[in-house]
């Protein structure tokens, strides 16, 4: 299955907005990180230490998803002030 992914905040300045990703299912966060570091060389820590987001809510890596998926979405940890 081909997913489209959003990146956000230090990703999506090294890499672009989006990428596309193909994964085999049952679709889980930790196989969708598994593709994005494939797809983007450098990556692996920060995308480790992401969450996935699918349809907008944040998902346990480890569960498969169900349903249809819709939007998806990697969230690097962000610090503020």
């Amino acid at each position: 299955m081909n997913l489209k992914v959003k990146l956000f905040a230090m990703l999506q300045d090294q890499f672009d907005t989006e990428i596309t990703v193909t994964i085999s299912e049952p679709i889980t966060g930790s196989a969708i990180k598994s593709a994005l570091i494939k797809k983007l060389p450098g990556s692996q820590e920060i995308v480790q230490e992401s969450r996935i987001a699918i349809n907008q809510e944040f998902i346990d890596d480890t569960l498969p998803q169900t349903g249809n998926i819709l939007d998806v979405a990697i969230i690097p940890p962000v610090s503020g002030g």
